[in-house]
């Protein structure tokens, strides 16, 4: 299994809060582990590939969070590439760390600043954007 793969629930996580951010009334009931898997398939050709096709990663999204169209495409890219990332230094830091329980905890800290920081900031401009589609 994939280090990306073993950290399932920071990908859950990390995709629910883009969505909600950029598209505060999608529906996440709609996210099951199909969606899920692909997410993480994506995320594991852009560890391989940084070009990877987020055009089609949009659409595939849509498909399910019909929202998730009217989403910069940048923003999109940028996520993903910033939790592939934050995926690989985990596995890194994970690979190296001794599992001192207290530090464990300070790393979920970390984590969940981690993923609020690389969330892109929603300005007066995205939000015109987003209307005027």
């Amino acid at each position: 299994m994939s280090a990306i793969a073993q950290q399932e629930s920071l990908v859950k996580e990390s995709l629910f809060q883009f969505i909600t951010k950029n598209v505060p009334s999608a529906d996440l009931s709609v996210i099951d582990e199909i969606v899920l898997s692909y997410v993480i398939s994506i995320l594991e050709e852009a560890s391989q590939d940084p070009c990877f096709d987020v055009e089609g990663f949009i659409e595939m999204m849509a498909a399910y969070v019909p929202e998730f169209a009217r989403i910069d495409p940048g923003q999109v890219c940028s996520w993903v590439l910033e939790l592939e990332a934050e995926c690989s230094r985990r596995e890194d830091t994970d690979s190296i760390s001794n599992h001192d329980d207290s530090a464990s905890s300070d790393k979920i800290s970390l984590t969940l600043q981690s993923l609020s920081d690389m969330l892109p900031p929603v300005t007066k401009a995205s939000r015109l954007v987003l209307i005027t589609h």
